[in-house]
């Protein structure tokens, strides 16, 4: 460790606990075989909410369009102005 690392350490109790934490879990296979899993459920989580949030911003382009449609505004318009198709566009006036 380097000299800067050890006085960063020596000052700062969250991070000398950290590490002490690390060099105990880290040769511990078991508690490393717990981590990994638990980080590809995190991983999992991720694009879980990644997902949510597409569709999410994907519903409010559907809603904005479908309010701009009632309004008159024509639909080619409305297709560039919310990141839809103008099939997609066509498909609400239905």
């Amino acid at each position: 460790m380097s000299a800067a690392l050890q006085e960063f350490v020596k000052n700062d109790q969250g991070f000398g606990q950290y590490t002490e934490r690390y060099e105990e879990v880290s040769s511990d296979l078991a508690v490393r075989r717990q981590f990994a899993a638990w980080s590809a459920e995190m991983d999992k989580l991720d694009i879980v909410r990644a997902i949510g949030e597409a569709e999410g911003e994907k519903k409010k382009a559907v809603d904005a369009a479908r309010k701009l449609l009632s309004s008159g505004v024509d639909p080619d318009i409305i297709a560039k102005c919310v990141d839809l198709t103008l099939e997609e566009v066509l498909e609400l006036g239905k």
